[in-house]
């Protein structure tokens, strides 16, 4: 089996050659569309690279890609990943690529089952991008010792980022059991399986903490209940799950409420949700399609001016295929 890695480097190591290789070149071109076959990204883009000296001791070559766009005939809301164009975006930049046999290993397993890989940050960190994948991934590579040819497809989500931890730290759990006296309120309803959330905003004061209690209403609308905060700068740095017992029980599972105290002053949100286990009549444990109310409680010093911005905001917009493909030639 062959492998195509892909990489991402916080600094350049950048060497006269690697293996005896010198140049990289070639194109490569990125086709994205919804189920009703609207095109959401057409582009033909030129790599070009440069050895890069680090990481993959198992790699019979490994460059550093810069990309060059050709031709894009993208709708205005195409946005490129890095991780398949190596177009630096707010969470990737310097994009490598690399090739290495099955018997190469990353943090000592081998890479078996894998046509690319990611990694980031302080050199190459090579791993198998079948653990990033999606299960409807196919992929296909071929390296005859002077072109190095890829096709891969898949599919991904498209719409509303309504968490974004994946760009951040790890969020913080706030579950806690609290006391107190919620001033401020706000009910609503979601799908109790998580297919919608309800996104409020809410201003804070830096080092002034904040109680939230999302709690369920009635005997036939509870459910699990969930919890996020997003910060500002567009990180989610707290959520909870389960807390303390909810006036009206879920089938299983508690409701979620925590303090959050902010690190800095500005306008935050917080994203509420169901997590199944629905007392909705004849609904299963998951909960897809049934209706979960549930009352969202503040105790904070000072209005917080709880506004909702979004109201049953699907996770999932819409659903992509991808079609990524390669071709570049790698010289001695």
């Amino acid at each position: 089996m062959l492998l195509i890695l892909l990489s991402l480097s916080a600094c350049h190591r950048e060497v006269d050659d690697f293996n005896g290789y010198t140049t990289l070149a070639g194109e490569l071109s990125y086709y994205s569309e919804n189920q009703d076959g609207d095109v959401f990204c057409d582009v033909d883009l030129a790599l070009t690279g440069r050895p890069y000296g680090a990481g993959c001791s198992d790699c019979e070559f490994a460059f550093h890609v810069a990309p060059e766009i050709l031709r894009d005939d993208s709708p205005e809301d195409c946005v490129l990943p890095s991780l398949w164009t190596y177009v630096d975006d707010d969470l990737i930049t310097d994009g490598g690529l690399g090739w290495a046999a099955s018997s190469a290993t990353f943090e000592g397993q081998p890479l078996n089952d894998a046509l690319m890989a990611v990694g980031r940050l302080d050199g190459f960190g090579w791993q198998s991008a079948g653990m990033i994948g999606e299960s409807t991934a196919r992929a296909e590579v071929d390296w005859d010792g002077q072109w190095l040819e890829w096709s891969y497809g898949f599919q991904e989500t498209a719409g509303d980022e309504l968490l974004v931890d994946f760009e951040c730290e790890q969020p913080k759990n706030i579950d806690a059991v609290l006391e107190g006296n919620p001033q401020f309120s706000a009910r609503g309803d979601v799908d109790c399986g998580e297919a919608t959330a309800d996104v409020y905003s809410f201003e804070a004061i830096a080092g002034e903490k904040i109680k939230f209690i999302l709690d369920t209403v009635t005997e036939d609308t509870a459910m699990d209940t969930m919890l996020a905060i997003n910060a500002p700068q567009g990180c989610t740095v707290a959520v909870s799950d389960d807390a303390f017992r909810c006036s009206y029980d879920p089938l299983e599972y508690e409701c979620a409420g925590g303090s959050f105290t902010p690190e800095s002053s500005g306008t935050y949100e917080v994203v509420v949700w169901g997590w199944g286990a629905c007392t909705a009549p004849d609904s299963d444990l998951d909960g897809l399609g049934d209706i979960g109310a549930y009352e969202l409680r503040v105790d904070s010093e000072r209005d917080p001016k709880l506004t909702l911005l979004k109201d049953n905001a699907p996770w999932v917009e819409d659903v992509l295929q991808v079609q990524v493909d390669g071709l570049v030639e790698v010289s001695k």
